[in-house]
């Protein structure tokens, strides 16, 4: 496996006034197909911009080995170490599937998910990381079928701001990244399928191409139709981003 050398923050990063991000690299509520609506961690008024900011992705969740980030009441005083992230990879596992007691302690990586430093993965950042698959066992019914669930996840990412000087850098060799490229989506978070349709406009031989989303079918009584499990889980599945400007 190939190796790259880079630059990662070092050490304690605490109330010193500088801005981090723990967040989804796409927005939930943006588009389900590209282009995406990217999350950002800078904030102009502050002084900030997008080039400010070291950035490292993981394919599945983002935790603190050493403290319970959803519990933390004030965050200005919460002292972030890289050491400590932990990313909970998801992509390749078989992981559990169907309604799971909700874990409260978010110190550790869940049943079948793979721990790994996230340091160790500084080569892929908000620039080269890429949606991913994750497979859920027997999370999915299609009548009286139940199946493995695929879904298609958006990597979790950590934003640091170290243009300032203030956060101590260190150089490391990590694995290069690998990143695989899924193609367009077929269906939007709900499961309804994304239709591409082609319209043709008076604008001599030119030819415009839109994917569109196909409304959800309906029953002859009006009635909406039965909501699929998977989209349940899917609705539960929602994760928050947590944000950091440690000066206010």
């Amino acid at each position: 496996m190939s190796s790259v050398t880079t630059i990662i923050p070092s050490g304690v990063i605490a109330n010193t006034g500088v801005d981090w991000c723990i967040q989804d690299l796409f927005d939930i509520f943006g588009a389900d197909e590209p282009p995406y609506t990217y999350n950002e961690c800078f904030n102009t008024t502050r002084g900030t911009q997008k080039s400010s900011f070291q950035t490292i992705c993981c394919d599945g969740r983002i935790i603190d080995s050493s403290r319970n980030l959803w519990t933390v009441q004030n965050f200005s005083s919460y002292p972030l170490d890289l050491e400590n992230l932990v990313c909970c990879r998801e992509s390749g596992q078989r992981l559990p599937g169907g309604i799971m007691p909700i874990d409260k302690d978010y110190t550790h990586c869940s049943a079948k998910e793979i721990p790994a430093p996230l340091a160790s993965l500084a080569a892929t950042n908000t620039v080269n990381a890429a949606l991913y698959l994750a497979t859920y066992a027997n999370a999915q019914q299609d009548g009286t079928t139940i199946r493995d669930w695929i879904r298609t996840e958006t990597p979790q990412c950590l934003w640091v701001e170290t243009a300032s000087g203030v956060v101590e850098m260190t150089e490391v060799t990590v694995p290069a990244a690998q990143i695989t490229t899924l193609p367009p989506p077929n269906t939007d978070r709900f499961g309804n399928p994304i239709v591409t349709s082609t319209q043709r406009r008076n604008y001599g031989n030119a030819t415009t191409t839109r994917r569109t989303l196909k409304p959800a079918a309906t029953q002859s009584t009006g009635k909406s139709r039965r909501v699929d499990r998977s989209v349940l889980l899917s609705l539960m599945g929602i994760s928050i981003g947590l944000c950091v400007l440690c000066a206010l």
